[in-house]
């Protein structure tokens, strides 16, 4: 649960949680970070999580700085991966601005944990994404649409629900008892 996640994690029960988890590089989007962070500014409910480390770090950390947005960003650094479940369930939102990508396991993994997303539109993400969700999924590099997306999402609890419940049904569809055999059956032809 999220309540408990957070506790786990020490942190703040009473803020919107959005979680950035990826390595801190361009492709995966690390870049455009303080560009949506910045729409938030005068938001004081709401706290980005960014977890991870990699080359934009140093970038990212003067840019929090020159934008004045340490306020409502944590740089939390590298994690074992023991801790990426509990950083996901104490998320509102999980976003990924990556310029590109394959199947992303961590999209599959917040619609485990429930956790409705805002991402950009590559390689196979539109193909994995549950209808009801389907307008989270954003052209890249598009910063303000992105922020647009992720308040529309926090403000609305209701809505963050019902895409929780889509999600969790629709990523059953992935799991490896699922997909293992359709991979023997490709293998076997």
């Amino acid at each position: 649960p999220k309540e408990e996640a957070r506790r786990e994690l020490n942190l703040p029960q009473d803020k919107k949680i959005v979680l950035f988890l990826h390595r801190l590089s361009r492709r995966k989007g690390a870049h455009l970070l303080p560009e949506i962070i910045k729409e938030f500014k005068h938001d004081n409910d709401v706290l980005f999580l960014i977890v991870g480390d990699g080359p934009e770090r140093d970038n990212l950390e003067f840019q929090i700085s020159n934008f004045k947005l340490k306020a409502i960003t944590q740089l939390v650094g590298v994690i074992p991966n023991y801790r990426v479940p509990y950083y996901i369930s104490s998320a509102d939102v999980y976003l990924m601005p990556s310029e590109e990508e394959g199947m992303p396991n961590a999209l599959l993994e917040a619609m485990a944990a429930g956790v409705p997303f805002v991402a950009s539109r590559v390689a196979s993400v539109p193909e994995i994404t549950p209808p009801g969700a389907a307008e989270f999924v954003l052209p890249y590099g598009e910063t303000h649409l992105f922020a647009e997306k992720i308040k529309k999402l926090l403000a609305d609890e209701e809505l963050r629900e019902k895409i929780s419940q889509e999600e969790r049904e629709w990523v059953q569809r992935y799991d490896v008892s699922v997909i293992a055999p359709r991979y023997l059956e490709l293998f076997q032809e």
